[in-house]
């Protein structure tokens, strides 16, 4: 694990708000292991550029 993953999990688990952009830079290595292309986190998206040309984007925000 990484200092930020612990940094945001110890922030969970202590009831602290985390933000959009601590979710982000969190799935980002997820999305690595399971897909081949480019990722990048900004704020409150993640990017993906598949290497078969297909582009999405994730949209993170708090619903409640």
């Amino acid at each position: 694990m990484d200092k930020e993953h612990n940094n945001t999990a110890r922030q969970a688990m202590r009831e602290e708000k985390i933000s959009s952009h601590d979710i982000a830079q969190e799935i980002l290595p997820l999305l690595k292991d399971y897909f081949c292309g480019e990722f990048t986190a900004a704020a409150d998206t993640v990017s993906i550029a598949i290497e078969n040309g297909q582009q999405f984007q994730l949209k993170i925000s708090e619903v409640g």
